[in-house]
């Protein structure tokens, strides 16, 4: 009984805490959904689909709220000014690119950080 009401919830509920976990944590969230998909609890496009929208929202908040609130918070930590101050020439120079770079070098994602 309890295996049919877990399977229900996931299969009701599924893609939709996917979205939600992953846009907390995505590589662990991703290993379940995987094999929930392998058991065919889940359809895999659309586990994919679901973890590539919550990903995305969290890419999103993050950078409006650094847009919003970003100068003021390194303007409030001295420290910070000199490691900016290193990237940005970067960012300048490099544009967008640079920041899609960093995401993928390992310790370099800021919630790693």
């Amino acid at each position: 009984m309890l295996a049919c009401m877990l399977q229900e919830l996931v299969s009701r509920w599924g893609y939709l805490a996917i979205a939600l976990a992953t846009f907390i944590e995505g590589e662990v969230v991703l290993i379940w959904a995987g094999a929930l998909a392998h058991q065919g609890l889940l359809s895999l496009p659309l586990v994919a689909l679901a973890a590539a929208m919550g990903s995305l929202a969290w890419g999103q908040t993050w950078f409006y709220v650094g847009k919003l609130l970003g100068r003021t918070f390194i303007d409030r930590r001295p420290k910070w000014r000199a490691r900016i101050a290193t990237a940005e020439p970067w960012i300048k120079r490099y544009g967008g690119w640079s920041v899609v770079a960093f995401r993928f070098i390992a310790g370099m994602r800021s919630e790693e950080r």
